[in-house]
């Protein structure tokens, strides 16, 4: 890790380092307090959205193959592991919250979460569910264009 000195303090710290990939999207939504389909200009209410819907994907991501999920959603949880190219679940074998997992275990969490964002917004898995359209873009809306002037 590099180590620069602070002017302003006159200390040593970390260099950041700039995020890439599923974490990067992660942060970028979280920053912004909107989801992937989520408008900046309702910020309030899609910040609420964006973090339970994060909390969700957390909670989802970290599941078992035997939670009673069907075979199409264990396939899916199996995609966003290896889209992550770790260990399924990080290894983890007893289901924790995750303010309770290990920091290596959150971070593998979040980059599935933000490998399942990724999967979702290119439409390569299916997201159903109470929030499903918080993932999805919005479409192309046709806006009738009005009257011609002069017209009738």
């Amino acid at each position: 890790m590099q180590v620069h000195r602070s002017v302003a303090f006159g200390h040593e710290g970390p260099v950041p380092t700039p995020l890439a990939g599923p974490l990067a999207t992660v942060d970028r939504y979280t920053s912004k307090g909107s989801p992937p389909g989520g408008s900046s200009s309702r910020a309030a209410p899609c910040t609420a959205v964006w973090f339970r819907l994060l909390r969700f994907l957390l909670d989802e991501v970290s599941l078992s193959s035997t939670s009673g999920r069907g075979r199409q959603g264990r396939a899916v949880l199996e995609h966003i592991w290896q889209a992550t190219g770790r260990k399924y679940r990080a290894g983890l074998n007893i289901w924790r919250p995750y303010e309770n997992l290990k920091p290596d275990i959150q971070e593998a969490m979040l980059h599935a979460a933000g490998a399942a964002l990724h999967l979702a917004v290119a439409g390569t898995i299916t997201v159903r569910g109470h929030l499903a359209s918080a993932l999805r873009t919005p479409g192309i809306r046709y806006v009738y264009d009005g009257d011609v002037p002069g017209a009738g």
